[in-house]
């Protein structure tokens, strides 16, 4: 029987492609680097090719070959994972593993909040938590390398399994006496107002367009960050405004303690928050369980208030 290249060796080249980093990808492994180097050269030993380039020894690069080789292991060490499931499923719930990915929109906000008492309701459960975009998220659940994820709604998911658990409205963030004190806006009033958003990926950027039913190129004057930080700061500046969902206007100690809020009149510009899954999984049920208790969380902590 032909020698192959086993499944730790794939999971070490997997951990290689996701870290871009040998020190990392080693730790992820819960090996030492010399292990994780030495279990990848006796794989190219095995398949005599090179799967990692080293002609740069200070980034991580792989092979046509070794390309190859991290896109398909995907699928391998998924449908492996699966069967070991399968197997330890007979025994006890979340005798598993959980990877559950979360958008950058939503994970300071929530995961300090969250965490804990999850832990605290499922002792058993050992969930490994990825910050990714939408896309990001949406690919890696169609490849089974995530099971399931907290994200932002409308989006297309691609035939995923979809359940909103709560709806926030977004709040305008301004930098004092911008507007009236305490005045509630109007849409309208958004429009010629210099608005600061996320960079284009970011799926809030979307739905704040969306939801507050503007054109940002035709319309509006706008500058693009990468993270919810940054535009808060440079609000803080005076340079403009910009929209914040519930979650990150309220009950947050990162705010600039000089910031103006406003409210929406109704309807308020709002977005869905929810879980996203892969239909008829094996873990369904795992997911299952831990998604209630996120929702219950969620629901108690963050739900909509009149």
């Amino acid at each position: 029987m032909e020698n192959l290249p086993t499944l730790r060796q794939l999971q070490y080249l997997q951990a290689l492609a996701e870290q871009r980093n040998f020190h990392a990808a080693a730790e992820s492994c819960n090996v030492t680097q010399s292990t994780l180097s030495g279990g990848l050269r006796d794989m190219e030993d095995i398949l005599r090719a090179p799967v990692i380039d080293r002609t740069k020894k200070r980034i991580v690069r792989f092979t046509p070959l070794g390309e190859e080789l991290v896109e398909k292991s995907k699928g391998i060490l998924a449908q492996m994972e699966d069967i070991t499931y399968r197997a330890r499923r007979t025994n006890a719930p979340l005798s598993w593993p959980l990877r559950m990915g979360i958008i950058p929109t939503i994970a300071p906000y929530v995961l300090p909040k969250i965490l804990k008492p999850l832990q605290e309701k499922l002792p058993a459960l050992e969930l490994y938590v990825h910050e990714l975009r939408s896309h990001q998220i949406v690919e890696k659940l169609h490849d089974g390398t995530l099971d399931f994820a907290l994200m932002a709604f409308p989006y297309d998911t691609k035939g995923l399994a979809e359940q909103i658990v709560l709806e926030e409205e977004f709040y305008c963030a301004a930098p004092p006496d911008y507007f009236s004190k305490g005045a509630t806006l109007h849409l309208k009033d958004l429009r010629a107002e210099k608005l600061l958003l996320l960079e284009d990926g970011h799926c809030m950027r979307d739905h704040a367009l969306d939801a507050c039913r503007l054109e940002a190129v035709k319309e509006m004057k706008t500058l693009s960050a990468a993270s919810l930080s940054t535009l808060i700061q440079l609000v803080n500046t005076g340079y403009g405004i910009t929209l914040l969902p519930a979650m990150v206007a309220n009950d947050n100690p990162m705010l600039p303690a000089n910031l103006d809020l406003h409210r929406f009149s109704a309807p308020a510009p709002s977005r869905k928050i929810g879980f996203a899954w892969k239909k008829k999984g094996l873990r369904t049920g795992d997911i299952k369980l831990v998604t209630d208790e996120l929702q219950a969380l969620l629901t108690r902590r963050f739900a909509k208030k009149d």
